[in-house]
């Protein structure tokens, strides 16, 4: 057996249940093998009734030939239910007995593990053969269980769970690749081959898909003078673009998956590799290994491309709809204000209708007197001239709010102008001391607030003209010599008192 069983409880759900397990009637089994240079390749379809003889049997035919091949293919049933295995409990044992699988390779049975890579030891105490476990996610989340004995060079692979057509490709890729069928990793490697062919298919359809709904868009090429897109292009744009979304995640995380798959198998290469091989097979092997890989990260790029113009294509289209909304929206904007104005119209005329309640017509042929009514010309002066009246209070209200919207507020410096002089002098005079304010500080105070208004606003035409007849300096000196600085006259005067009273406290104060 692969294992004591410890952990055999993990599969207790359908080792009891049998609902967990549906034998599939077509099951195929591949050897190849080579004895005395000559390689055999048979395949025989089986039954899950034939499958326990078939692993006694084949187990017991280990060391009859110099290498060996022996693959078990299983397709599923229904690609959506990942909750069965495609095996009886019969054969399940007897894979286990002489292939030595181990019970990890049944664990995915209701866990629906996306992807997976790992080793595993087929036989106790026995580190020499080899194991391996790996799930391909865009091959149906098939499952492939290996193990490899380098002393015999004998190896037993299952694949289950692998969908029709990848099973007769499979095939095909043994038949050209038999004279090889020795490599350990054959198999895995044929596996991720498949796996990326179907995934470099799938991205190039949904790169084809985009690009439809770029051309529809008007957007593949840049030298487009206009975009005029069809209304029944964008009716159903958001569902496409959802799906071109929902693909393109779909392969991404395929990719990732698979890459993680190739890595492992990569790593691991050189520990499975058989030293009795040619080196240029080994070569050959792992250079295929790494243009699968090559492969793989184009796909992610290429994806990654689509993803970002995808999510540019998503703005715009919203963009698009969000523009033929407005213009909607403005031409029923338009027809309501035509149906406002109709009912603005008419609703004078209904209005007095009703008030007045009368009829202003007589077409009674037996009745004498005059066909339309006196009061037929008041109702229709009365309402025209509601009516006039209604659209010049109309016309007046927009025209009055257009002003207000076009009316410029004054600017800072002009609401701060009146209260300048005065609050840059005061604030000036209560930074310096009042003993310390001498002659011609309040004008060069009263200076530097006109250099700065005309900083602000600009020179005035008078200023300027002045500027030219006397000097700046000339008007300083006659300004400190004529006025003889007026309010610091003023604040030495207060300071002189205030001087004054301290002087007399202070003697007050001293005087026993």
């Amino acid at each position: 057996m692969a294992s004591s069983g410890h952990f055999r409880w993990l599969t207790e759900d359908w080792r009891n249940e049998s609902r967990y397990l549906e034998p599939n009637g077509r099951h195929v089994f591949v050897e190849i093998s080579e004895k005395a240079g000559a390689i055999t390749f048979t395949r025989d379809n089986k039954h899950d009734d034939d499958l326990p003889e078939l692993c006694r049997e084949s187990r017991a035919r280990q060391g009859d030939s110099d290498w060996s091949l022996r693959l078990l293919l299983t397709s599923v049933k229904d690609s959506r239910n990942r909750n069965t295995l495609p095996f009886s409990l019969r054969t399940i044992n007897a894979l286990q007995e002489h292939w030595h699988l181990s019970d990890l390779c049944f664990y995915n049975q209701g866990q629906d593990l996306g992807a997976c890579a790992m080793t595993f030891s087929p036989m106790a105490c026995d580190f020499g053969v080899k194991g391996i476990y790996i799930i391909v996610p865009n091959l149906n989340f098939c499952e492939c269980a290996m193990i490899h004995d380098p002393a015999t060079r004998s190896t037993w692979a299952v694949v289950y769970n692998i969908p029709t057509w990848t099973v007769d490709t499979i095939l095909q890729y043994l038949d050209h690749a038999k004279d090889i069928a020795h490599m350990p990793f054959l198999i895995p490697i044929l596996l991720a081959n498949a796996a990326s062919g179907g995934l470099w298919d799938r991205e190039y359809e949904a790169y084809g898909h985009f690009n439809t709904i770029r051309i529809a868009m008007k957007c593949d090429q840049y030298d487009r003078s206009a975009i005029k897109v069809d209304p029944r292009d964008l009716a159903d744009m958001p569902r496409k673009l959802t799906a071109s979304a929902d693909n393109v995640a779909t392969v991404v995380s395929f990719a990732a998956n698979l890459e993680r798959i190739l890595k492992f198998l990569d790593m691991h290469f050189d520990d499975y590799h058989d030293k009795n091989v040619n080196s240029d097979v080994y070569s050959e092997v792992r250079d295929h290994l790494h243009w699968l890989q090559q492969l793989i990260e184009d796909v992610t790029v290429k994806n990654e491309t689509v993803k970002s113009a995808g999510q540019a294509v998503v703005q715009m289209v919203y963009a698009v709809l969000q523009q033929r909304d407005n213009e909607i929206n403005h031409q029923h904007g338009g027809d309501m204000r035509v149906i406002a104005i109709v009912t603005l119209m008419f609703l004078p005329g209904t209005f007095l209708s009703t008030w007045f309640s009368a009829s202003f017509w007589n077409f009674d042929p037996k009745v004498n007197g005059p066909v339309a009514s006196k009061w037929a010309i008041f109702h229709f002066g009365v309402s025209i001239a509601m009516t006039l009246a209604i659209f010049i209070a109309w016309r007046n209200d927009s025209l009055s709010r257009k002003k207000r919207r076009n009316k410029g507020s004054k600017s800072a410096s002009q609401r701060k102008k009146p209260s300048r002089w005065t609050g840059r002098v005061i604030r000036k005079l209560k930074r310096t001391p009042t003993s310390q304010v001498e002659e011609g500080d309040g004008d060069s105070a009263v200076e530097d607030d006109e250099n700065t208004v005309e900083r602000e606003s600009g020179p005035r035409p008078w200023d300027s003209l002045r500027q030219r007849i006397v000097p700046l300096a000339q008007r300083r000196k006659h300004a400190t010599t004529t006025q003889g600085g007026e309010i610091a006259k003023i604040m030495r005067k207060a300071a002189m008192k205030k001087d004054n009273r301290t002087i007399v406290e202070t003697n007050a104060t001293t005087t026993p």
